[in-house]
């Protein structure tokens, strides 16, 4: 990293580790591991709603945690008691959707250059 805003923060990082992507094996032991230290001993996830989190996310652990989070909510809403399929995809459909940004308290249809967009991205861990 050389850029002139962060050089000095570039300076003091001594460390630097790539974490490679978790296998799908991977995914499914990090997410029972989860669920194990919150006390939950039963299934929560299907195998389907575990092999779609880990393909939406690719592997990476905190698009599993945003995933897994909001995947339990999107299946209570529908009053299920395990995640499948379709709770984990509509909790896909709510991490990953995007919204127009207004510019200068206009409409973003009205911003000069077009419209801005942004991921929603939710930052937690479980």
């Amino acid at each position: 990293m050389k850029l002139g805003v962060l050089a000095a923060l570039d300076q003091r990082i001594a460390l630097r580790y790539t974490m490679p992507p978790m296998t799908p094996h991977e995914t499914h032991s990090y997410l029972r591991h989860h669920l194990t230290l919150a006390g939950r001993t039963d299934t929560l996830f299907s195998d389907d709603a575990t092999t779609l989190i880990h393909q939406t996310s690719r592997g990476y652990p905190r698009a599993i945690n945003n995933l897994a989070l909001q995947a339990p909510i999107a299946a209570f809403s529908t009053y299920k008691t395990i995640v499948d399929e379709t709770s984990t995809r509509a909790a896909i459909a709510e991490v990953t959707t995007e919204w127009r940004w207004p510019h200068r308290g206009r409409p973003a249809s009205s911003s000069p250059g077009g419209t801005a967009t942004a991921s929603r991205l939710v930052v937690a861990h479980p």
